[in-house]
């Protein structure tokens, strides 16, 4: 159970009522627990050791969670009741490989020619006597209580894992087989409220198109996001050599009638130069145009846009065409986008912390405020795309079932050699090339942080 029995009490100790009727308790308990193995429980074997360990885990010591007892004396009698107690190194790398599937620092079995094979497991080996864990030599007990240096390992296993689990999830397995974040849109951040991505397929201005987007909008101030998704540089050119030309956005009610109107080249943006005609946007920045919404009510976005389709831009980019983004945003408290995220926030802790919470409750608007923190931190200050510097290689089994042979191993008696085995570099390159690892709206790395935040939490760090 992660204690010791508490041991009888000495007279004039200021918890003596408490603790004695605590101490006859368990030594009852233990007692009984005895005579049980002995004669053997409900009819079973005698000396079964798998019915001892039954009877001890449905016993009220193991399975007490709280107490509303108001009598000081049987409040101090349970505080030691229940089972919380720190995770072992061991148990805790387990516990995150079962929850996520990722192994930190786990280890493929290496066979040199030297004797037997090297079996590094996971972190426990590098990390295990830092984090409390014993040598069975000259460390022989484990720590119950987290200390300084624990806890900076507590903190380091939440980062390096967080990291590659999130990228995982929203880049490399689809819908459906996500470990954590299935049903999530990676684009849908806390102010999020509808949007869509478009194939720019007018090319002159002459020939522009009006691409829309529609759907509820709040009363209050919201934000018009438009974004060009796929910027295209040529080394050889020296430059962009896609170009997306946005004329106007109208803002417009649900009789159709025009509500608001931005011209794109007098509009004040560090991302939008001015054309005379438009304005002219070549990289993936997001370009915020404030609205003002009068009444709560469906609304519809329109976008004047065309692309510039030179022989440059065709030739580097073959058939593609620009992509341009319209998202509406809103309020952060009451959008689609937070009614999603707080959802998800209470599936996560239900899973990793075993809380049963509602949308509403406290805890979920308190995680719900840090994702927003983070959020709002990096939306505008963040590049386009997900930092690939997550440690997902100390994971050697990370790839597997999603890149054929990602990891090569050396054949039957053959000696490793650094030069040939391990990870196939050229092949994992070739598959990045092939995945879009965009973060435009900053939401997939938002979503890293918030969990290295609840991997850290004392409910996931203790049983």
């Amino acid at each position: 159970m992660g204690s010791e029995t508490v041991e009888p009490p000495e007279m004039g100790d200021a918890t003596f009522d408490g603790r004695l009727l605590a101490s006859n308790a368990q030594a009852a308990e233990v007692e009984r627990l005895a005579a049980g193995f002995r004669a053997g429980f409900a009819d079973g074997d005698p000396y079964s050791l798998k019915d001892l360990l039954t009877e001890i885990v449905l016993s009220k010591w193991f399975r007490a969670s709280s107490t509303t007892d108001d009598d000081v004396v049987r409040a101090e009698a349970l505080s030691t009741a229940g089972a919380k107690r720190l995770l072992t190194p061991e148990e805790l790398a387990r516990k995150t490989l079962a929850a996520t599937g990722f192994g930190w620092q786990r280890r493929r079995p290496t066979y040199p020619s030297w004797g037997d094979p090297i079996e590094l497991q996971d972190w426990t080996a590098t990390y295990g006597l830092l984090y409390g864990g014993i040598d069975s030599g000259g460390i022989a007990e484990r720590s119950r209580d987290i200390t300084p240096i624990m806890g900076g390992v507590a903190k380091r296993h939440g980062a390096a894992v967080a990291c590659p689990v999130v990228f995982k999830d929203f880049y490399l397995v689809g819908d459906g087989a996500r470990r954590l974040f299935d049903g999530l849109d990676p684009n849908e951040s806390p102010a999020h409220e509808f949007g869509a991505v478009f194939d720019v397929e007018a090319e002159s201005h002459e020939r522009k198109q009006i691409y829309s987007i529609q759907g509820s909008l709040q009363q209050g101030q919201a934000k018009a996001i438009v974004s060009l998704t796929n910027e295209l540089w040529d080394e050889g050119k020296g430059g962009h050599v896609r170009q997306l030309y946005l004329d106007r956005l109208v803002l417009r009610d649900d009789s159709g009638a025009s509500v608001q109107t931005q011209e794109f080249e007098s509009l004040r943006h560090d991302c939008v130069w001015d054309g005379g005609e438009a304005g002219i946007v070549w990289d993936m920045c997001r370009i915020s145009v404030p609205v003002d919404v009068p009444t709560t009510g469906t609304y519809k976005i329109e976008v004047e846009a065309w692309a510039e389709h030179d022989e440059d831009a065709q030739r580097a980019a073959g058939d593609e065409f620009a992509k341009l983004e319209i998202v509406a945003e809103g309020n952060t408290k009451i959008s689609a986008g937070a009614t999603a995220i707080k959802a998800k926030l209470t599936e996560l802790y239900g899973t990793l912390l075993g809380v049963p919470a509602g949308v509403d409750d406290p805890e979920i608007e308190d995680a719900y405020d840090l994702f927003v923190t983070v959020w709002e931190s990096g939306v505008d200050s963040s590049g386009p795309s997900f930092d690939m510097r997550c440690e997902w290689d100390s994971d050697q089994y990370y790839f597997d079932g999603i890149v054929e042979d990602a990891w090569l191993d050396p054949a039957d008696g053959e000696e490793w050699d650094w030069d040939r085995h391990g990870w196939d570099r050229d092949r994992l390159e070739t598959y990045f090339e092939t995945i879009d690892s965009s973060d435009r709206h900053h939401v997939v790395r938002t979503w890293a942080a918030l969990l290295a935040y609840l991997l850290t939490d004392y409910r996931y760090l203790y049983l």
